[in-house]
């Protein structure tokens, strides 16, 4: 090969050579150049991670801060933490002065009940020597110890003596039925002798006695029995107890969790509250097949301060038992004459399987007026059931 065709070559291998070290320098500037927007963009990762630390490091120790917040959450923590300790102080004490008012009431309820029975007790011997007239006709300005002391020796042949006598209450315009009339004896043997012959002239069908005589007995005693606590006496020594009784505030007030939670369980029906000249009337009704449910209602209202606090609750009950029979009866509370007139109602509605408590807070007298209120929201009650 000459010389010539050598350079010719070498300088071929030495231009592919520049060429193959200038792609390879290219290719090397890139990957640098690669690298450095590789480290550029790290380092602008960097920089917005130092501002992010920088402000979470604001957000944490700075005035209004995260570590400030939590300290702050910590103080009322242990601000609440003070609180409840304080209350749970409180709701001890309050505990134990429920207990207390518990134990006063229950006191006081003894003690109310036993005063009534001393005041039953009381009355009767006030009546003792007292007897009640019915039916003798009224005269204008007449003297009842002349008058009626003539009739008892002209009619009974009997002499006797009033240490006072008179009609009871105020004379109603339009009815002409005679005040009953009350009379003291001076002597209790006369009013033995008036009974005893007063029983011999009503079986005589030939009598034509122009009044009859009874003897005067506080409202709770009935055909001559006699209260001894809460049990009803007869002369042969039976014992009648009522199967529904008024529940007593110890009956109430010391009643387990479980049983309270039975008595709200009942489904009762209210009507809307009646006001009249400052009364406040208001019936609740509930369905009953049993004495015993009747006695739960019975709990069950009583127990509910609204009711709880009126001066009177009516309680009528009327229900077909089990054996077929129709059991029915009533309790006051104090409002003489409510419970029949209810009861009467009910049954003039065929009424079934019911009890009502009319509920009667005090205002006015309204006299009769009262128990025309009562049978309508009684009735009104019971048929919501």
């Amino acid at each position: 090969m000459s010389r010539g065709e050598q350079r010719s070559r070498r300088g071929k291998q030495i231009s592919t050579e520049t060429s193959e070290v200038s792609d390879a320098y290219q290719q090397r500037m890139v990957d640098i150049q690669d690298s450095l927007r590789s480290i550029t963009g790290k380092l602008d990762n960097i920089g917005t991670l130092q501002q992010s630390v920088t402000t979470l490091q604001q957000d944490l120790w700075d005035e209004d801060g995260l570590d400030e917040r939590i300290k702050y959450i910590g103080q009322q923590n242990e601000d609440s933490r003070e609180d409840i300790d304080a209350l749970k102080s409180e709701n001890s004490f309050l505990r134990k002065e429920m207990q207390v008012m518990k134990s006063i009431i229950i006191n006081l309820d003894r003690r109310v009940t036993q005063q009534e029975n001393e005041i039953v007790d009381l009355r009767g011997r006030s009546m003792r020597d007292n007897i009640l007239i019915h039916n003798l006709k009224e005269e204008e300005n007449e003297n009842l110890d002349t008058k009626v002391i003539g009739l008892i020796k002209a009619h009974m042949n009997l002499d006797v003596e009033f240490i006072r006598i008179h009609r009871n209450g105020p004379k109603h315009p339009g009815n002409p039925k005679p005040r009953i009339i009350t009379g003291k004896l001076k002597n209790y043997n006369d009013k033995e002798h008036i009974l005893q012959v007063m029983r011999q002239l009503r079986e005589d069908k030939n009598s034509s006695l122009p009044f009859y005589i009874t003897p005067q007995t506080p409202q709770t005693d009935k055909v001559m029995t006699k209260i001894t606590g809460n049990k009803l006496v007869f002369p042969n020594g039976n014992v009648y107890r009522d199967k529904v009784q008024e529940p007593r505030a110890e009956d109430l007030l010391t009643m387990k969790e479980e049983e309270v939670k039975k008595l709200e369980d009942i489904t009762v029906y209210a009507t809307e509250s009646v006001s009249e000249g400052g009364n406040s009337f208001k019936a609740i009704a509930s369905q009953v097949s049993s004495y015993a449910q009747v006695r739960n209602f019975y709990r069950r209202v009583l127990r509910d301060p609204e009711y709880a606090s009126a001066n009177h609750n009516i309680l009528v009950y009327r229900f077909t038992g089990s054996e077929g029979l129709v059991h029915d009866g009533y309790q006051d509370n104090g409002e003489y004459g409510a419970g029949r007139r209810i009861l009467k109602e009910l049954c003039d509605h065929n009424v079934s399987n019911a009890v009502v408590i009319v509920s009667r807070i005090n205002g006015k007298h309204l006299g009769p007026r009262r128990f025309q209120i009562m049978k309508d929201i009684a009735t009104s009650a019971a048929e919501m059931l």
